[in-house]
């Protein structure tokens, strides 16, 4: 359900690419007196909207759990943490913020940032992350594992996701090597143009439609290739944030390691590992985005394997 709406409210919703709802956006139906002016009319706006629960219910996921919501009306504000079982989706506990003023919060406030100062109380001691190269399976599900390890220097951990897949090496290759179709299967890819080949070397530059509140993203890639004896296609991925000028609205990454490795199995079967680790620089503590790291491996690599089996 992406909208409801009845003679009493209007209802929005919004989700991400694997399903989970993002946030939740209510308000009443009220019509402008015209014989009232503009602040009387706003009051009554906000009062039908307290009456009915109006407001903002902003989600955030670890994985398939629910890992906080937080709820954001005109005078009431209220974060909620669930906690689970390891590995199962059994809840524990939950931890809840209420807040409450006398008078309403300015609109000048946007919604998000009132729901991210609730959820910081909740946040603020986050999970140490895992020791640098210490894989730790974190998703198996649907042919798929994803393991997460931590990265020296770096407080955003790296993931490396693992398919086996009823393709071919050069079907992949072809995949991979048709930007735009490699756009579309990619996890947060909204534009992806070549800049460059030499040699084994090819520069990609790539622009980022990450889930809503994160601001887009920008990252010249550089993309080198290598085949085993084995016949396993190793591509090794970095950034090389300078080679082109920054544009402006996007936040160039300045740091990204990983690559891309497709061993043959057999002639239609191939094990593909997907591995990055990235620091989307900008706005995104290291602790959010570790929340969501199992998300990129995840949809990149279902995806892929669907159109790479459709093919010929």
């Amino acid at each position: 359900m992406r909208r409801y709406e009845d003679d009493r409210l209007t209802v929005s919703f919004a989700y991400d690419a694997l399903g989970r709802r993002l946030y939740k956006k209510s308000h009443a139906k009220y019509r402008d007196r015209r014989q009232a002016g503009p602040v009387w009319n706003e009051n009554q706006r906000r009062e039908l909207d307290e009456q009915l629960g109006c407001g903002f219910t902003w989600y955030v996921w670890e994985g398939d759990t629910l890992a906080f919501e937080c709820r954001d009306r005109e005078r009431h504000g209220r974060s909620t943490h669930y906690v689970f079982e390891p590995g199962t989706f059994v809840p524990v506990a939950q931890g809840v913020v209420v807040t409450h003023t006398e008078k309403p919060i300015p609109h000048a406030v946007p919604a998000m940032n009132r729901c991210l100062l609730l959820t910081a109380l909740l946040l603020c001691a986050p999970a140490p992350a895992p020791a640098a190269d210490d894989w730790n399976l974190a998703y198996d599900r649907e042919g798929i594992r994803v393991y997460l390890s931590g990265a020296a220097d770096s407080s955003y951990q790296q993931f490396r996701g693992v398919s086996t897949m009823k393709a071919s090496v050069r079907t992949l290759t072809d995949l991979q090597e048709n930007l735009r179709v490699a756009c579309k299967w990619l996890y947060a890819c909204d534009q992806m143009r070549l800049l460059e080949v030499e040699g084994a070397n090819t520069w990609v530059y790539l622009t980022t439609n990450l889930p809503w509140p994160t601001m887009p993203r920008d990252i010249v890639l550089k993309v080198t290739s290598e085949r085993l004896d084995d016949g396993t296609l190793l591509r090794r991925l970095s950034a090389e944030p300078d080679r082109i000028p920054e544009v402006d609205g996007l936040i160039r990454v300045q740091h990204l390691s990983g690559e891309w490795r497709m061993k043959p199995l057999g002639e239609r079967e191939t094990e593909v590992t997907y591995q990055l680790q990235a620091d989307p620089a900008g706005d995104v503590p290291g602790w959010l985005a570790n929340r969501f790291v199992v998300d990129a491996p995840v949809v990149t690599l279902r995806t892929l394997r669907a159109v790479a089996e459709r093919q010929p």
